[in-house]
């Protein structure tokens, strides 16, 4: 009798850890898809439809955004914003580059749109821009500013998302984009 008892011992024991290691696992899966949804949802929120346009109104409405790269960040010597997506993990992976080229200044040539949207360059304001010109034959930073669209009403003038309560207008001064007052 007593051999039967610790049979039954040892068979519910082992039976109570295996299904302590399946609860553990489960847990650890569970984990494991609930940092995937996260991850899905950062980049979900990153995802835009290609060939989207660059403005609402003006002249940038009929231009279009297009992929870019960590290479076009690199060509355009944008080398601060490479260095701060590197230090996160993982944040280059879940970061998008959008460029255009549009003629919105009086300088020489078109000059570069880039829009960097990632966690760490998006905000409630929209996601960090860059208007560049190549005028000079090196990348001049014109303007560095956050925004979901961005106009070209005139030359010289650029609105930044125009229509909505965070609107901002810059016009161009020295070879730079400055705030105006508002309107």
């Amino acid at each position: 009798m007593k051999a039967v008892s610790k049979v039954t011992k040892l068979r519910f024991a082992f039976s109570a850890l295996a299904v302590f290691a399946l609860a553990g696992a489960g847990a650890s899966a569970a984990n494991a898809q609930s940092n995937r949804s996260q991850n899905d949802a950062a980049r979900a929120e990153l995802q835009i439809p290609l060939d989207r346009p660059v403005g609402v109104e003006g002249r940038l409405a009929q231009t279009l955004w297009g992929t870019g790269s960590e290479k076009d960040l690199y060509d355009m010597r944008l080398i601060n914003e490479v260095r701060r997506l590197a230090r996160v993990p993982g944040a280059m992976r879940n970061t998008k580059v959008w460029t255009t080229r549009a003629d919105v200044s009086a300088l020489a040539g078109e000059e570069i749109l880039i829009q960097i949207r990632s966690p760490l360059t998006c905000g409630s304001l929209g996601c960090e821009m860059i208007v560049l010109s190549e005028a000079s034959g090196s990348p001049l930073v014109l303007l560095r500013t956050i925004g979901d669209t961005i106009d070209a009403p005139r030359m010289d003038e650029l609105v930044v998302n125009r229509g909505s309560n965070r609107e901002r207008a810059w016009r161009l001064r020295s070879n730079r984009f400055q705030q105006m007052d508002k309107r």
